[in-house]
């Protein structure tokens, strides 16, 4: 069994990964930096997400790492490298969901039995595999709409535009200082490495439209953020939650919130159960362990609940970790890696090319594993 999913299931998770952990924390984080220029910096960073991504999709539609005939200890060094990536940005994000569920929707005392009970939740979502993850995400969109629609027709917000400016005040330096910061929170697709696409060639219309969608209501959501809250913007955590609460059914009904709240903790669920499905593939793929195997996502839930139970036990401690200099080797990374395989398969194919003067490359030879 190949990792495989339908086009429209790509768009959407493609949305998923490419927002919904920008909602909560990085807005404040972003504009600490660059001040009321974070958005230019969202955008800009998210741009260079896309244009990686182009990288990542060729290697999917050419069948993905497990079938471009890599050497196995190639093979396992690049899992090795994507299992640290996906292993950090899982801690990161984890962390902020976890904290935000204690303080805001619990009591922050339990927050040790909300991380058990979440991980158990999001273990048994990544256990059941790719399909499973990618079928949820169909429903997903559906609760989004909803979510979206809602909140436009029942918003209730001051916003002032001349809060974002002057525009670049500083120069270029604070926008990308602030994107380098914060690289963890950009770079999500390159896990999608692992996909194999190749029945899905031929005209895509949904991944440019999740991509236009999904850059416009991130960069549009960062602009209302500066135009609502102004000088005031790197004080203001999980941001959606308090957009969530600035709608005019708030004033009857008190802090009218949830539609805002479910939406973005399924996206944010099916997000974390991503990351521990691929982390699990990185194991079982440097091992040689069965594709079915739970032994790879065991680890990976196990580890990562020890270090965030014992050691990263707070989001503060956490972006303290990740805003050091493991941030240079997020960015190496996300920028080098899906390239260099990206490339390692452009010159494969080439050679296979010139084997076959017919231009057929034959599927069994791209399965050489």
């Amino acid at each position: 069994m190949d990792y495989k999913i339908k086009k429209s299931q790509l768009a959407i998770l493609f949305f998923i990964l490419t927002t919904c952990f920008k909602y909560a924390m990085l807005p404040s984080y972003i504009s600490s930096v660059a001040e009321n220029q974070g958005y230019i910096t969202v955008a800009v960073f998210m741009l260079f997400d896309f244009i990686i991504f182009g990288f990542v999709y060729y290697v999917m539609i050419n069948g993905g790492l497990r079938n471009i005939g890599l050497p196995h200890w190639a093979l396992s060094i690049i899992c090795i490298i994507l299992f640290s990536f996906i292993f950090l940005k899982l801690i990161v994000y984890l962390s902020e969901s976890l904290s935000y569920i204690s303080l805001f929707l619990f009591d922050i005392g339990q927050w040790r039995l909300i991380t058990l009970i979440g991980l158990l939740i999001l273990s048994y979502v990544a256990f059941k595999g790719l399909r499973t993850i990618a079928r949820l995400s169909n429903i997903f969109v559906w609760i989004f709409l909803f979510t979206l629609i809602f909140d436009i027709v029942f918003a209730d917000i001051q916003i002032d535009m001349t809060n974002i400016l002057p525009f670049c005040p500083d120069g270029a330096k604070p926008i990308f200082d602030a994107g380098i910061s914060n690289i963890v929170w950009f770079g999500n697709l390159i896990m999608f490495l692992f996909i194999d696409f190749r029945e899905e060639k031929g005209k895509n219309f949904y991944l440019p439209i999740s991509m236009l969608i999904s850059f416009g209501v991130t960069v549009t959501f960062f602009l209302v953020f500066y135009g609502v809250y102004g000088n005031m913007t790197d004080e203001i955590p999980y941001v959606f939650s308090k957009f969530a609460s600035l709608n005019t059914l708030s004033e009857d009904l008190g802090n009218f919130q949830w539609p805002t709240i479910i939406s973005w903790l399924i996206a944010t669920g099916i997000g974390l159960s991503l990351f521990i499905f691929f982390g699990g593939v990185c194991i079982n793929e440097t091992f040689k362990l069965d594709k079915h195997s739970y032994a790879g996502k065991i680890f990976v839930v196990v580890a990562v609940f020890l270090i965030i139970y014992f050691l990263l036990t707070d989001m503060s401690k956490t972006y303290s970790f990740v805003t050091g200099n493991i941030k240079y080797y997020s960015m190496a990374v996300s920028y080098s890696l899906p390239i260099i395989v990206a490339l390692y398969v452009f010159i494969r194919n080439i050679l296979l090319k010139r084997k076959n003067p017919n231009n057929k490359v034959m599927k069994n030879e791209l399965e050489i594993s």
